[in-house]
């Protein structure tokens, strides 16, 4: 059975732009799963970190990166509480759908 489609509508997109741009800049998100949102705005960013504690979503994150994104991207095995690396090398934070 596949995955139900999420946010058919384009909504995150949108408010993603409405908060703030996210282009050129080093970005940190937190609870990125399975990256879905992550390729929303790493064509845009310097440089994109995504942390989440689910294994299995980061390998699908890693296996799934498009090939054409500019940005570096890395994904990281963490909670929120304990990041591997300071938020001051960041310039923006986004914290979506998680819990």
């Amino acid at each position: 059975m596949s995955e139900p489609i999420r946010d058919p509508e384009g909504r995150e997109a949108r408010y993603l732009e409405e908060v703030g741009q996210l282009g050129g800049k080093r970005v940190l998100e937190i609870g990125c799963g399975d990256g879905r949102m992550t390729w929303l705005y790493g064509y845009d960013a310097e440089i994109v970190a995504g942390i989440d504690v689910d294994h299995y979503e980061l390998r699908a994150a890693n296996y799934d990166r498009p090939k054409d994104l500019p940005a570096p991207t890395m994904f990281a095995l963490a909670e929120a509480e304990r990041m591997p690396f300071s938020s001051a090398n960041f310039d923006a934070v986004v914290f979506a759908w998680s819990y």
